[in-house]
């Protein structure tokens, strides 16, 4: 496990981290329970890299991506243990989810958020 490696020993980070991300077969994006139903930016870094994510549910996320179909949430330790094992042994799913996700992704980029913002100021 040569990703795993690279997050641990501080690389994979600034411009390695897409090479870290393609180079998972599992992306873990765990939201901080003092950060509520929010959201981090690696839930739209991990999709727009093309890796596959694995995350906590939050409220906020989930309102960006779908589960199962973008993404996959868990809510338990026990929840997110079965789900990595489901999705290491079934890479075709986990590919098609991941692809998905970046797709969805494109509509959360700066430039969508800005217009969408300064729309919705102008209204």
């Amino acid at each position: 496990t040569g990703s795993f490696a690279a997050w641990r020993e501080g690389r994979g980070v600034g411009g390695e981290m897409s090479n870290a991300i393609c180079g998972a077969e599992i992306v873990f994006n765990l939201i901080r329970s003092e950060h509520g139903c929010a959201h981090s930016m690696k839930t739209f870094e991990i999709p727009a890299c093309g890796g596959f994510m694995l995350t906590n549910w939050t409220e906020e996320q989930a309102t960006f991506f779908e589960d199962g179909k973008h993404c996959v949430y868990f809510h338990t330790k026990e929840e997110m243990v079965d789900k990595v094992k489901f999705y290491l042994k079934n890479t075709g799913v986990r590919r098609k989810i991941a692809e998905a996700g970046s797709i969805e992704v494109q509509k959360h980029s700066y430039i969508n958020r800005s217009k969408k913002i300064l729309c919705d100021l102008t209204s």
